[in-house]
């Protein structure tokens, strides 16, 4: 199978010496030296690029070191690429559904003004992910929008590596004339720029292609071409395929010794450093080459082995390949029932890929089954499907149109620029010939064409400069205006707060203690008691109340980080309840928090303590002795669904309204004259919106409030926060 363009990120890196390692360890020491944070990032994504293909778990390694560091910058550019550097790194382990997540965050975040090169590196991995899933249609569609981008600007190793990547599609899909004319097209792209690591690539392909036509030994001489330049430049991964084709070669060749020689050599490579894919691909080769010996035992064992590997890794075509010699080997030994299981699962399989190609082999096992069992009219049918499918692929065709191709290739490209250097003699005779004629009247013209344009262009130019200044004097004095009203607005309300909110409960609390302090021989022990615990209450609320005046004024002046991390639901607001049960036991209330202990988010853990506080505080607040106050979760498509119930005293619904409106709302006094600023709901919301968690209320007057938070499970991995919008 055709692998797509990995290597073509590397026009990416300007930096290139004669020993690849000597590089990285220079690399590794210099991040780990250096203080600033935009070095670091730098470096990091240069180690995640160049281990990519090297060592992708130190690719990958290295790629979260620079999401980190970049998301800490709040550089939405350099975050793009360090997804994009660990969607490569897993592409090269094969794990196509981790590529796929990684290079969709990429993408999502690439801007207008992104430069060319990285859109069109996005979009390659974009394809490549598709391909190892494998979606060929949606592969296709990334790489044509790559192509375009590569037309556009002309650039060659761009060129090259969208015809390459297309090639791929047109191979997979047993058009071999199509791809063996656009891996010519990529070959001479790379030859043109010198590029030598994908020329590798480029002779990888084109050794398949010769195989695929029988043509062995041109196979194995493409390769080892194409394994000196993959030695040369470290580049493990495509080394290891290029062992793997060659011992294929060998094999249909029946040098059976050297086959198990280059097999051993890619499995080696493989194991080193992750190639799952190259793992399972050798183990169902070195099966082949048991079963033409005839050891069934063996050629079984190599099969099963590449199995697991292949749905341990979910690559469905090493499943599906698996699986038509498996059964072969059971029709064989008479496992009719046994073959059956296999071949539904294959005929899934199929159909779930688009392998249309894996039909062929498909019904001609059908077939045999059915005439085993003695089900002559199935097995008929199922042959006669199969000499159809069969007779359908122009396998003749193709191998006679590509070598007519590869024959015409040098030729046409002679022709073209003969024809070329022609047109432009004759061009050039035609534009002499008409100077003679008109030169004088289109020396005039233009003369006066340039005038009337300056003039024109001059008078246009300062008007446009003229209006653009108005209005952007304009817009600068309307942004200024309204950032001034919302600083009063903030200044008065904090004033508001400080001057009645706060000082209120201070004067109730130093009244107390006077009391206590005075004529505490007036008091009994109980009567004591129970202004200690008045005392204490109200400092409690007025420390609440403080918290919540410095989150609402961080907020407001844009001071408040979002870190997410993953966190468990259940424990975080455990530790809320814990905080505020005291309050709860003062009016007789009931908590009981039923969410579910294995629930997980991803979310800023300051922020949700804040939100679960202020919730649970008015839930206490609006429920009277006696009531209960209840929280539990649910996941509903991915999403974690926390609710905080109260039979409480309920809202009106034109206060619910103002709530998810934005409108202000006046703060009203609990059940028990409990006073309040509103800055809690105020901080809830806002908090709530720079996480990304939708907010629902339920209210009915005399009937409780139901407040419902829907988080991002913690598989989401939300990157989408408010400061890279």
């Amino acid at each position: 199978m055709c692998r797509a363009l990995l290597g073509l990120l590397a026009l990416l890196l300007s930096l290139h010496v004669s020993s690849q390692d000597e590089l990285l360890l220079e690399l590794e020491f210099e991040a780990n030296n250096t203080l600033s944070d935009t070095s670091r990032l730098r470096l990091f994504n240069e180690l995640s690029l160049a281990y990519s293909t090297v060592d992708p778990y130190k690719g990958i390694e290295y790629g979260f070191d620079a999401l980190s560091v970049a998301t800490k910058l709040k550089d939405a550019s350099e975050i793009s690429w360090s997804n994009a550097n660990i969607a490569r790194s897993y592409e090269n382990l094969n794990s196509g559904d981790s590529a796929l997540k990684y290079i969709r965050r990429s993408y999502q975040l690439i801007s207008q003004n992104e430069a060319v090169k990285f859109k069109f590196a996005v979009l390659v991995l974009y394809g490549n992910a598709f391909m190892d899933i494998p979606d060929y249609d949606s592969a296709g569609f990334y790489y044509t929008k790559a192509l375009d981008i590569a037309l556009l600007t002309g650039n060659k190793t761009r060129l090259g590596a969208a015809y390459n990547n297309l090639a791929n599609i047109n191979h997979n899909n047993g058009n071999l004339q199509k791809s063996y004319e656009q891996y010519l097209l990529a070959l001479n792209n790379f030859e043109a720029t010198g590029d030598i690591k994908n020329q590798a690539i480029a002779l990888n392909n084109i050794a398949l292609i010769n195989k695929d036509l029988g043509h062995f030994e041109s196979s194995v001489k493409y390769l080892l071409k194409a394994v000196e330049v993959n030695k040369s430049i470290g580049d493990n991964y495509n080394l290891s395929m290029n062992y793997t084709n060659i011992g294929v070669s060998y094999k249909e060749m029946e040098d059976y010794d050297l086959a198990f020689e280059y097999y051993d050599k890619s499995i080696a490579i493989a194991l080193e450093f992750g190639f799952y894919a190259d793992l399972a691909r050798n183990y169902h080769n070195i099966g082949n080459i048991y079963k033409i010996n005839g050891n069934t035992d063996l050629a079984l064992a190599s099969y099963e082995n590449s199995t697991e590997i292949s749905r341990k890794q979910g690559l469905k075509i090493g499943i599906l390949y698996n699986n038509l010699a498996i059964c072969r080997i059971l029709v064989e030994e008479g496992e009719i029932a046994e073959a059956k299981e296999v071949l539904a699962e294959t005929h899934d399989l199929i159909d779930e890929t688009g392998q249309i190609l894996f039909k062929e082999n498909y019904f001609y096992l059908m077939s045999v089954i059915a005439e085993k069992g003695g089900d002559f009219p199935n097995s008929l049918l199922y042959y006669k499907k199969h000499t159809s499918f069969k007779d359908s692929i122009s396998e003749l065709e193709n191998r006679r149109q590509i070598e007519e191709i590869q024959q015409k290739y040098e030729t046409e490209k002679k022709a073209i620029e003969n024809q070329r250097l022609r047109d432009i003699n004759q061009v050039s005779a035609r534009v002499i010939q008409n100077q003679r004629g008109i030169g004088a009247i289109v020396i005039v013209s233009m003369i006066l064409a340039i005038i009337y344009a300056v003039s024109i262009f001059r008078s246009r130019r300062k008007l446009n400069l003229a209006y653009k200044s108005l209005k952007d004097l304009n817009n600068k004095v309307l942004v200024q205006k309204q950032e001034l009203e919302r600083t009063n607005q903030t200044k008065d309300k904090m004033f508001s707060i400080i001057a009645h909110d706060l000082k209120s409960p201070f004067n109730a609390m130093m009244g107390f203690m006077e009391l206590m302090m005075d004529d505490r021989q007036d008091f009994d022990d109980k009567e004591k008691a129970e202004m200690l615990r008045m005392t204490y209450d109200q400092s409690i609320t007025t420390f609440g109340l403080l918290e919540n005046l410095l989150q609402w004024s961080l907020a407001q002046r844009d001071m408040i980080e979002y870190n997410p991390v993953t966190t468990n639901l259940f424990s975080l607001i455990d530790s809320q309840v814990d905080l505020l049960v005291q309050r709860a036991s003062n009016k007789n209330l009931g908590i009981e928090n039923k969410v579910n202990t294995s629930a997980h988010s991803l979310i800023d853990e300051n922020m949700t303590n804040t939100i679960f506080r202020n919730l649970i505080g008015n839930a206490i607040k609006f429920t009277s002795k006696n009531g209960k106050i209840w929280l539990k979760s649910d996941e509903v498509d991915g999403k974690v669904i926390v609710k905080v119930i109260d039979n409480g005293i309920g809202m009106p619904e034109n206060m619910v309204k103002d709530l998810l409106l934005d409108n202000q709302v006046q703060s009203r006094l609990g059940t028990d004259n409990e006073s309040g600023t509103g800055l809690g709901l105020e901080i809830v919301k806002d908090f709530t919106r720079r996480m990304q968690v939708e907010m629902q209320i339920e209210s009915k007057e005399g009937e409780g409030s139901v407040f419902t938070l829907v988080f991002p499970s913690a598989s989401d991995n939300n990157l989408d926060s408010p400061f890279l919008s």
